[in-house]
């Protein structure tokens, strides 16, 4: 609302990272598969991030570690992309 002059916020005022979410996919098209635990702790990562706004501090205190342990992950699993 703050962004809006009308009081109607438009796709267009939103951050890029919300208007174009890459998708992480977990299981593929052959069917079902068991994912690994990266896979699970880089999708619940990601899915943590996007709930917060992309908030790191308050990200890394829900998922209960430190900040540059969360850092870390980001660049492992290359959710810095967003």
């Amino acid at each position: 609302m703050a962004l809006s002059t009308n009081g109607n916020i438009d796709i267009d005022m939103l951050p890029e990272h919300v208007k174009n979410q890459k998708k992480v996919q977990i299981v593929d098209e052959k069917g079902h598969i068991t994912p690994s635990m990266e896979e699970i702790e880089k999708a619940y990562i990601h899915w943590i991030l996007v709930q917060h706004g992309f908030q790191k501090q308050k990200a890394a205190e829900v998922l209960g570690i430190g900040r540059s342990t969360l850092d870390r992950k980001i660049e492992k699993y290359g959710l810095d992309n967003f």
